[in-house]
């Protein structure tokens, strides 16, 4: 049996002074500068995914400096290569503010903001596993421990296999957001982010399943139907003559300038990256350079110094 290399010695100076320009890949260097500004975090989460390459342990001319090493184990790898999906589906999504009008950049925005969010969820997750927080069932109340149990079980089947949770199952989105509302001692912010990847969601749905909702010209602009207004235009937006019908009314009332609504919904993404971003490097703070976490420094195989 071969034997565990030895930990990687590391000091949370050394790991802060990682960044995307000097240290990152070579998308990474390439596109950070586009989305530095409204995106942040997403550089400082990464610093801690750093200690899973050949970073903290060789020298930058070695050709495998940006490799992972092998002695780290997978489920820092997976919360890793989500961070990283996440940069690259962001800047998927920016090339539709190019042609918002589009049929399919306009579509595309949305797939890519859908992913984005997917992958947000996998790394909140993988967060809850690898800090056993499901064990730790005095904080949750009076949730029935058969459903603590039953969703414990669907994320570690996550976390081996990459299956989904299912989480229809009221208790369970309630737990989920329970555990992380009490991780981040704030929940509006878990509350802030369900109910806007919900939105996408359901507006990426209704997009890539009905063709006829699409942006529309009118008056020297392209519209859209707001979401809570689509089931009203769904069959008008069949016709051309039942669009040239629609009056400032209802286009003040029931629609929304396309490159507005794309730009509002990056917003909106950028603030919910920032903010759980930032708890989720408070907890990596506490727990690999406070509380010295036996069980994430294993899953790290590092030291700190």
């Amino acid at each position: 049996m071969n034997q565990k290399p030895s930990p990687a010695k590391i000091s949370k100076l050394t790991l802060l002074k990682f960044n995307y320009d000097d240290e990152g890949n070579d998308f990474e260097k390439l596109y950070w500068p586009s989305i530095k500004d409204k995106f942040s975090e997403i550089e400082n989460l990464w610093k801690f995914f750093v200690p899973m390459t050949n970073r903290v342990v060789l020298d930058r001319n070695d050709k495998y400096y940006y490799d992972h090493r092998e002695d780290v184990d997978i489920k820092i790898k997976k919360m890793a290569i989500s961070n990283f999906l996440i940069f690259f589906h962001i800047i998927c999504s920016m090339e539709s503010f190019h042609s918002p009008a589009n049929m399919k950049c306009f579509k595309y925005f949305y797939i890519n903001l859908g992913i984005i969010c997917d992958l947000i969820n996998n790394i909140l997750y993988r967060l809850i596993n690898i800090l056993e927080f499901l064990d730790a069932s005095v904080i949750l109340g009076n949730i029935d421990k058969n459903k603590i149990s039953e969703l414990k079980e669907q994320l570690e089947v996550f976390v081996e296999k990459d299956e989904n949770p299912k989480l229809e199952n009221k208790d369970h989105k309630k737990l989920v957001g329970k555990v992380l509302g009490y991780l981040f001692k704030d929940s509006q912010i878990i509350n802030n982010y369900s109910d806007f990847s919900t939105s996408i969601s359901r507006y990426r749905n209704i997009i890539v399943h009905q063709s006829n909702i699409h942006p529309i010209p009118y008056k020297g602009e392209f519209i859209v139907p707001n979401e809570d207004r689509i089931d009203d235009y769904k069959i008008r937006m069949h016709a051309a003559y039942e669009i040239e019908r629609i009056t400032d009314l209802e286009k003040e009332r029931d629609f929304k300038e396309v490159g507005e609504l794309l730009r509002k919904d990056f917003d909106k993404l950028s603030e919910n990256i920032n903010n759980i971003w930032k708890k989720i490097i408070l907890i990596f703070e506490e727990e690999i350079f406070n509380n010295r976490n036996l069980k994430i420094l294993s899953l790290y195989n590092i030291e700190i110094e």
